[in-house]
Parts: structure tokens; sequence; C-alpha cells
């Protein structure tokens, strides 16, 4: 009890922080934002580029440089009228040209056909949630032999893994940020998850650092911003905009629906880098070998994802209620994400420790906590964690000291 109640001592300034948030999410308009998310998606087979574009050709970007590629995708860094931008590239198509004949080519076709969904899933999160904290602001794009291409805003550096790596001069600009500024930093989090989860409806699975792109310096009048980098995935029912990916040839999207069950193993898990354990479902040949000795498990991304005492909640792993039905995935999943997570909250906390603020480690401990309970419907939701930081911070003499 003891933690819940810790934060009413901010009661009056809460009911403002509320009162505030309430008005910001009225102003997001679904049905405008819906139309322009179906504008996007249309314009890879009509070739009508949305109003809200600038950027239609190659020829208008500049100073390309590679930064990765894969078989299905290329990221390159390019200038636009000298600001710089980020340039995605599906190149599945030629994926598929490199395979000849009987199962090879069918299972490239496929591969493919679950990049595009991949890439048309992404504008129409970009374009759905345009303007939105923490999601970056998408230029435009075009179609040309190689594939297709998109053009966004550089949100920033990656932060990668925030943990126990000084080699890494952008960890320890971030460390840096966080130790000096954790409760813009926190804002930063909040704002982000709350803008694709919350309001948009949408989930992150492949759940890990690098998703994410800080900008921010700890002197900077301007506050962090904390940007999701890469497309969630929608969550069937929770916004208009999942019935638009859920038709999609490929669906880029995941069942929240309440389902009956019997027990944990009748309900759906996420991944293992966002429930940070072995999901029954996945677990076979040398990984259920793993998993029969612990349910937590390090592998790939999980190093950074899972490190550090990280859980997932209890629905992430598949959960079956007393009711017999299986407990859906929602915005409040990730608020657990958040508080558990030891690259999020918990790492501000310490954070704040280290630069010598012990009301706010204390208070983002509080926040954590109040964000990860077992039940869902006992979480803070983002609007309610959000309007808890605000009044912290506004308790404080100057705002951002203790």
């Amino acid at each position: 009890m003891r933690r819940r109640f810790a934060l009413l001592r901010y009661a009056p300034l809460l009911r403002r922080c509320f009162l505030l948030l309430a008005a910001a999410a009225a102003a997001f308009d679904a049905r405008a934002a819906l139309e322009a998310a179906t504008a996007a998606d249309a314009w890879l087979s009509n070739g009508t580029a949305p109003a809200t574009w600038s950027i239609t050709r190659e020829a208008q970007l500049e100073h390309f440089q590679l930064l990765s590629e894969g078989t299905a995708k290329s990221v390159r860094a390019a200038t636009f009228k000298r600001r710089r931008v980020i340039v995605k590239s599906d190149r599945s198509s030629a994926h598929v040209h490199a395979f000849r004949g009987g199962k090879a080519d069918a299972a490239a076709a496929s591969v493919a056909a679950m990049h595009r969904s991949e890439l048309r899933a992404e504008l129409v999160y970009l374009e759905y949630l345009r303007g939105l904290p923490g999601v970056p602001d998408l230029l435009g794009g075009w179609v040309d032999g190689a594939g297709v291409t998109y053009v966004v805003e550089d949100a920033g550096t990656p932060i990668h893994v925030v943990h126990h790596d000084s080699r890494m001069k952008d960890v320890n600009k971030y460390m840096m940020l966080a130790r000096r500024r954790p409760l813009g930093v926190a804002r930063a989090i909040l704002d982000c998850f709350r803008s694709f989860s919350e309001i948009g409806g949408f989930f992150l699975d492949d759940f890990a650092p690098h998703q994410f792109a800080f900008s921010g310096a700890p002197g900077s009048p301007r506050p962090p911003r904390l940007y999701l980098v890469d497309g969630p995935k929608a969550l069937a029912g929770r916004s208009p905009v999942s019935d638009l990916i859920a038709a999609m040839p490929k669906p880029h999207a995941l069942d929240a629906r309440e389902r009956a069950c019997e027990s944990d193993d009748d309900c759906p898990g996420t991944s293992r880098q966002h429930c940070c354990c072995c999901p029954h479902k996945e677990s076979t040949g040398v990984m259920a070998a793993e998993c029969a000795g612990r349910r937590r498990l390090v592998h790939h991304n999980e190093h950074t994802a899972c490190a550090d005492g990280s859980r997932g909640s209890p629905e992430s792993k598949g959960l079956c209620n007393p009711r017999k039905r299986c407990v859906p995935l929602s915005s409040r999943t990730h608020s657990f994400d958040v508080g558990a997570k030891a690259w999020l909250l918990p790492f501000l906390a310490d954070s704040a420790d280290r630069g010598k603020r012990p009301r706010t480690a204390t208070f983002l401990r509080h926040l954590a906590a109040n964000m990860s309970y077992v039940g869902p419907w006992r979480r803070a939701s983002f609007s309610d964690a959000i309007a808890m930081l605000d009044a912290f911070n506004r308790s404080l003499d100057g705002g951002e000291a203790a």
C-alpha cells in the first residue's frame, strides 16, 4: 500500500497535470490520422504521395552514407536542404530474384512478402501518429526498380547498451544525460511509449535498446527526446488503424483479444527479448534444453533487453486468469516494461543516485513500482505516470534539481 500512496502528497498538482494530458489526448484526431495513414499505404499502389510529404525523389537528397545493409533492407544517411535524414530502402524484391526454382523461390517470395508488409505497417505507423512525441517525422519516399524507399528525420543516436560499456562514446553521452537530467529522460520515455502504445494502439515485441534513439544534451535548454525508430506491430482491435494493418497480406499485427484457456500454456506469449523468459511455444531443440533449467534466457538481443534483472509482465509469458480467459496484451503491458526493464526507469533511478539526486531516485523507484504491478488493471498508465512525474518535478525548487 505504501508505494501506491507515496505519491499522493502531490495530489493538487496531479489533478492539474491530468487535465492537461486529457486535453492533449483529445487533440489527437484519430479519424484524420486514419485517413492520412490510409493515403500513405495507398501510395504504394497508386503512386500518389500524401500532401504532407516533402521528398518524392532520390534526386532531392545528397551526401549519402551507408549505415547498414541486409538482404531485406538498407539504411543510409543523407542530407535534405542541409538537414540530416535517414533513408530506409526495402530490397526484398532483389532477394527474391536471387533464388531460382522450386521451394527456394517460394520461400524467398514469402520472406519478401513479410518484409513488404513490415514496411507498409511502418509507413502506416509513422503517418498515423505524425507529430506525436517519440514518433520520427516521415518526410516522404519513392518507388523504383530496386524497391520501396522512405525517408524520415534523423531521430538521434541509438541508446544501444546502457550498462557497463565505457568504450562507446554515444553510450557515455546517454549515461551522462541520464545522470544530469533523469526526470527529463524519464519524461521522454513516457511520452514515446504513450504515443505509440496508449494513443496509437501499437505494441513493440522486438523489444531492445537499439530500437530507440535519443537526442538532447545535459546543458541544452531543449528537453531530451526519445524516439521509437522501428515500426511496432498493431494490436488488433486497439485502434482504428489496426484493421488497415490486419488486412495486409502478411499482417504485422498481434492478437490482443481475450480467448478461452485452461492454463497459461493455452495463452500466447511475446518474443523472448520482450518477456525475458522462454515462452513455452518457442522452446524447441537447444532452446528447450536451456529453458528446462531456467525460465530466463540470455540469447541474441536478450543480453541487452533482459540484462541486470529485467522482468517481463505475466501476460507477456502467456497468462490464463481465474476466469479462464487469456489476459490480453495492452499498453499496460508496456507500462510494466518501462517500470521493470533495467535499462528504462530503473536505470534512470540508478543514474539519479549517481548524480546525487536522492529525492529524484526515490521518486523514480516509486513510479516504476506503480507501473509494474502483477495485475494490469493496477498499473499506472502512461498518462498517469506523466502526471505523477510532472507533479513531482513542479514540487522541486527550480525544477529538476534534487
